[in-house]
């Protein structure tokens, strides 16, 4: 990968060496892997589910509180499929393009999973710390609100 010298670069750089330092691959065996994960200590289970709810109930309130929009509890999951009831001749694509350019937040359309674009479903992943998802669903909150205004 070659990149010009650029301060606007600077971030994606960053990110990118991140993601190099991270080894993608790893190097051993995924065979040690899986028997660690089914053998080994599972006491971080019970934190790890509590925090994964908090951030379910989170994101089920907060999308069902904005106008239009209505979501189901995931059952086990760490995304949320809410709908958005989009208006006459857009889809779910339009949405989520238009809310990544007002807002610099991303999910990822309904659509990409196989479903109807004009029923307006979207994915949204929420493993990110609460503080941080708070701040995304008010982002959200006002785009959604202006969208259908």
């Amino acid at each position: 990968m070659a990149v010009g010298r650029s301060p606007r670069l600077d971030d994606v750089v960053g990110a990118v060496r991140k993601l190099a330092d991270g080894r993608l691959c790893g190097t051993v065996p995924m065979q040690y892997a899986i028997a660690e994960a089914l053998g080994g200590d599972r006491s971080h289970q019970i934190t790890f589910r509590k925090e994964l709810k908090a951030r379910a109930d989170l994101t089920v309130r907060r999308l069902r509180a904005m106008p239009g929009v209505t979501c189901v509890p995931p059952a086990a999951a760490f995304y949320a499929m809410p709908r958005i009831a989009l208006p006459p001749g857009r889809t779910d694509e339009h949405y989520v393009k238009a809310l990544l350019h007002a807002t610099g937040v991303l999910c990822v359309y309904g659509s990409g999973f196989g479903l109807p674009a004009e029923e307006g479903f979207l994915r949204i992943v929420f493993l990110a710390p609460l503080n941080e998802l708070t701040e995304i669903y008010d982002l959200m909150s006002s785009f959604t609100a202006q969208y259908f205004s």
